[in-house]
């Protein structure tokens, strides 16, 4: 979970919100992580109209050993 919480934190919409390398490395061997800024991708509908594309639903999957 905490590589997907550092993609989100690297695609976001605005280089300067973006984590440097040293950020990431420093973020994947501690527990703090910034939270991401909201998603601004959406789809235009007709002129004036926007359907927003982000869904917050997500799947986790846990391994177990045999």
């Amino acid at each position: 979970m905490r590589c997907v919480h550092i993609a989100l934190l690297c695609v976001q919409d605005h280089p300067k919100d973006r984590p440097t390398i040293s950020q990431i490395v420093y973020m994947l061997s501690n527990d703090n992580i910034p939270i991401p800024k909201q998603p601004t991708f959406s789809n235009v509908l007709n002129g004036d109209q926007q359907l927003a594309l982000s869904d917050y639903e997500a799947t986790q999957t846990e391994i177990e050993a045999r």
